[in-house]
């Protein structure tokens, strides 16, 4: 194994290097390219390979340990583990990427969560579909032949959203408990946990409202639940205050290169975008192209990622609480392990609040009545 080919670390994620590295390696070995047998690098080569200490590596083996992943064997070395069927107190988690997003969010809200409930001696093993239907039902079979009994899952944003109904049905077929996790699929009936993309929706149109921007943007992604819903209360923001919806004010995340000079050319000067890095790609837009950010463009995010953060502004975002969004999915999915009976679904809302930094601007406050979603 070329150590420092194969290992990309990202040390400015908010994922910590001992779970970069647990995911690295759980998702090879799940994945079945770390066959059974395979003799992993030493502590000391790992360290020196990553320029990280070998204390850190001695946990990543651990904690792999712990799950069944890999044998320790004294005086040879670490060794990827036979795959075990029996129970072994491990869930997996399926995301979309470990490093940076939501997934990385959840990520590393779960590693903490378990790490507090270490004494119940549950692990995780973790997967990175990276939006991919194919991949994400490919961890669903090889999660269930490493002996997991539970899966947290955060389906992928597909253009068609109605293709994660396959997933859906192979984790029904799989006989284990799962939960949803920030997104929600149409038409399945499994317990969730997601945050009110509503409410999102309406308090950040209704914030850039009470600033005087009339015309507002709002940049989407394909249309799942969670976007349908923002959407929804976004148009649900503008109709309150006697404001007119124009579809031409709203485009893709791949679209903003294209279509942001047309919309300012129009007259929009606020924009509302359904998470932190689109928002962040409007600011990079706006930078590139001269456009002052507030004066010409007031922006919200939506999400609080702290890898989207970047240099000044600082994005103004609804936040979303993924520390209990990690810890209720957590909750639900281990009490569907220890009952294993069928009971009412459990459809969890998040709240979600505004936070106002520097991307909009109140000079432009006007004397607007305010009302709730």
């Amino acid at each position: 194994m070329n150590t420092e080919s194969d290992i990309a670390l990202k040390r400015d994620s908010i994922v910590t290097i001992h779970d970069q590295l647990v995911a690295h390696f759980s998702e090879r070995i799940s994945s079945g390219e770390l066959m059974p047998e395979i003799q992993l690098p030493s502590e000391n080569q790992l360290a020196k390979d990553l320029k990280i200490s070998r204390m850190t590596v001695r946990r990543v083996f651990e904690t792999l340990g712990h799950a069944g992943l890999v044998s320790r064997r004294h005086g040879k070395g670490t060794y990827v583990a036979p795959a075990v069927s029996h129970e072994t107190g491990l869930i997996g988690y399926i995301g979309q990427s470990l490093t940076e997003g939501t997934s990385s969010e959840l990520f590393s809200h779960l590693s903490a969560a378990l790490e507090q409930r270490k004494s119940v001696g549950w692990n995780m093993l973790v997967c990175s579909a990276e939006n991919s239907l194919e991949r994400q039902l490919g961890f669903v079979a090889t999660l269930m032949n490493h002996g997991v009994q539970g899966i947290l899952l955060t389906p992928a944003a597909l253009e068609n959203p109605r293709s994660n109904q396959s997933v859906i049905l192979a984790l029904e077929d799989s006989g284990v408990p799962f939960v949803l996790v920030d997104r929600g699929v149409a038409g399945a009936e499994a317990d969730s946990v997601v945050a009110n993309q509503y409410k999102a929706g309406y308090v950040g149109t209704e914030y850039l409202i009470g600033l005087g921007h009339e015309r507002i943007v709002f940049v989407d992604n394909p249309p799942s639940l969670a976007i349908v819903e923002m959407d929804r209360g976004y148009r649900a923001a503008l109709e309150d205050h006697g404001l007119a919806h124009s579809p031409d004010l709203t485009f893709r995340r791949s679209d903003i290169a294209d279509r942001m000079q047309t919309v300012l050319a129009r007259g929009a000067t606020g924009l509302l975008a359904h998470s932190d890095f689109a928002a962040r790609d409007v600011l990079s837009w706006c930078s590139r192209n001269g456009v002052d950010v507030p004066g010409q463009m007031a922006i919200v995010g939506f999400g609080d990622l702290r890898h989207a953060q970047g240099p000044e502004p600082i994005l103004t975002t609804v936040r979303k609480d993924f520390r209990l969004m990690a810890d209720l999915a957590l909750d639900i999915l281990l009490q569907r392990i220890k009952r294993k009976g069928v009971s009412e679904r459990r459809y969890e809302t998040i709240d979600v609040d505004l936070l106002v930094r520097k991307t909009c601007g109140a000079h432009r406050q006007a004397d607007r009545p305010g009302s709730k979603p």
